[in-house]
């Protein structure tokens, strides 16, 4: 880290609490060695480090970075300190390039303090922690350890830290304070290994021993550009519905899908109960909303509208605005039943319409109690239909036609038995397509239209009955599936083993992690 390798005090070869005086005077002799063409080695230099560029423009410009107080402050938080047998030990162990037995000597003195250990201790070890955040290795670890220890000592040991600096009585203590957090907050963004996520937004949890006020300043400086990502999603989709948006950018959610893990970065970041976050969310899922008013009002493309509406629903919402949009998808799935979709494909799918509007002659008078058949709204048969994949144009007429097929038997079997079972619906959904989400939804449509669904048909319902007879005793502990290595949950993007998984479904498992259903 240049912060540690080309600290100005190191080039200079002084101590943070060197006077004006002894700067100049060393400056000068410097720029002696260096037009001689000689090197001068001073007791803090620690090669071990790495190579120490003492040249005439090195000089100058280590000199001009310490010229303002508040820059000497600011650096002097970036160097080694002598302050005593301790400090002593460990700097000599880093010279003879021990380096974890250095790191070792402050941690066990800090560990037996009663409270935050001396302030030598805590700086020399964050020094130290921040040169080795290059090591590829443990570069995280060490990184973090310093954020810990630079909390510490620009919070709790802050009038400490700076007594001696010349100057120091003259600095504001929050702009030091926010100069050393954009400098750890910038080696973070610009770290090769992106650990804490894009723009650094994940290192806000490991920044807790700050001072409130650095805390707040380094969750706007890492969600700031997010948030401002966010809200350039939104006023170009809005822009884009204002030019009138087609109903396949509709589709492709208008763009704004790409950045949902935004919002859901910002939530697990700043928390729920965070104004700004709620006044962001809010903002993305109103869009989300609106988008699905345009499909329905500009393009009659109901099943457009009802993946839009049920998309904002899920998303992270707050308030009125919350209230607003739950009352904007319940009048999405109410839609007027005499409305017609020109979503593309309608026409081609008039008898899966009207299977599903006619009653099966002799339904009337079935006095078995099965559903009494009723014409639904289109909404209902256009989101069913999507479900199936029969409102992508891309489908070559075959495929369709076989969808079709499949749909209309699962619907023909329905109204003749009074119901469904789920395993006749996977059979019946194209692979790509089988998803829990996918399922529940058809499942509820088929309920609305006055088809059951049962996970079991009737023959095996009575098998079942017999076997529980026979054997009352007997439970089933092994679930239908499960996964028999590594996991990535859809959702969160976590991974984990068979051995973490703790419920199970009738198609797979719930990740540990969301809860999110998993088809396996």
């Amino acid at each position: 880290m240049d912060l540690v390798l080309r600290n100005p005090f190191r080039v200079l070869g002084l101590s943070v609490t060197a006077s004006s005086r002894e700067i100049a005077k060393r400056v000068s002799d410097l720029e002696m060695f260096a037009e001689l063409g000689k090197e001068k080695a001073f007791p803090l230099d620690i090669i071990e480090l790495g190579d120490i560029d003492r040249s005439l423009d090195a000089v100058k410009d280590a000199a001009r970075r310490i010229e303002l107080p508040e820059m000497r402050v600011f650096h002097s938080f970036f160097w080694f300190r002598s302050g005593d047998a301790v400090d002593d030990l460990a700097l000599e162990c880093l010279s003879n390039f021990e380096l974890s037995e250095a790191e070792n000597i402050w941690s066990k003195q800090i560990e037996k303090s009663d409270e935050f250990g001396k302030l030598t201790w805590r700086i020399n070890r964050a020094v130290y922690c921040l040169w080795m955040s290059d090591d590829l290795g443990t570069g995280t670890a060490h990184f973090e350890q310093a954020l810990e220890d630079m909390g510490v000592v620009t919070d709790d040991l802050y009038e400490e830290a700076i007594a001696g600096v010349p100057g120091a009585n003259q600095v504001s203590v929050d702009r030091v304070r926010e100069l050393v957090a954009d400098s750890l907050v910038s080696y973070a963004v610009k770290s090769a290994a992106q650990v804490y996520g894009p723009n650094a937004i994940q290192l806000i949890e490991h920044c807790w021993s700050f001072h409130t006020d650095t805390l707040d300043y380094i969750k706007g400086r890492v969600t700031k550009p997010l948030m401002n990502t966010l809200q350039d999603a939104i006023e170009k989709s809005k822009a884009q519905r204002e030019k009138g948006t087609s109903v396949d950018d509709l589709r492709r959610k208008n763009g704004l899908s790409k950045v949902e893990h935004i919002v859901y970065e910002l939530r697990d970041s700043l928390g729920e109960s965070n104004p700004t976050f709620q006044a962001v969310a809010n903002g993305f899922a109103k869009e989300v909303v609106l988008c699905s008013i345009d499909a329905i009002r500009e393009h009659e493309a109901v099943p457009t509208a009802i993946v839009l509406a049920e998309w904002s629903a899920e998303l992270p919402s707050y308030g009125q605005t919350r209230e607003w949009l739950l009352e904007q998808r319940r009048r999405t799935f109410t839609w007027d039943p005499d409305y017609c979709s020109t979503d593309p494909d309608d026409e081609d799918i008039s008898d899966i319409e009207a299977d599903l509007e006619n009653p099966t002659p002799g339904d009337e008078d079935d006095s078995e109690g099965k559903p009494l058949r009723m014409k639904i709204s289109k909404a209902k048969e256009s989101a069913l239909m999507m479900e199936f994949g029969l409102d992508e144009s891309i489908l070559s007429e075959s495929e369709f036609r076989k969808r079709r097929d499949k749909l209309k038997a699962l619907i023909k079997s329905g109204k003749e038995r009074g119901y469904v079972t789920l395993l006749e619906i996977i059979d019946a959904l194209p692979t790509e397509l089988l998803e829990i989400e996918t399922l529940d939804e058809i499942e509820n449509i088929l309920k609305e239209i006055g088809i059951a669904v049962s996970s079991k048909s009737e023959e095996a319902k009575k098998q079942e009955q017999a076997k529980e007879k026979d054997q009352s005793n007997l439970k089933m502990t092994t679930p239908r599936k499960v996964p028999t290595g590594i996991t990535t949950c859809p959702r969160c993007s976590e991974k984990f083993e068979p051995d973490e998984v703790t419920q199970y479904t009738d198609f797979g498992v719930r990740c540990p992690h969301c809860s999110q259903s998993i088809v396996l």
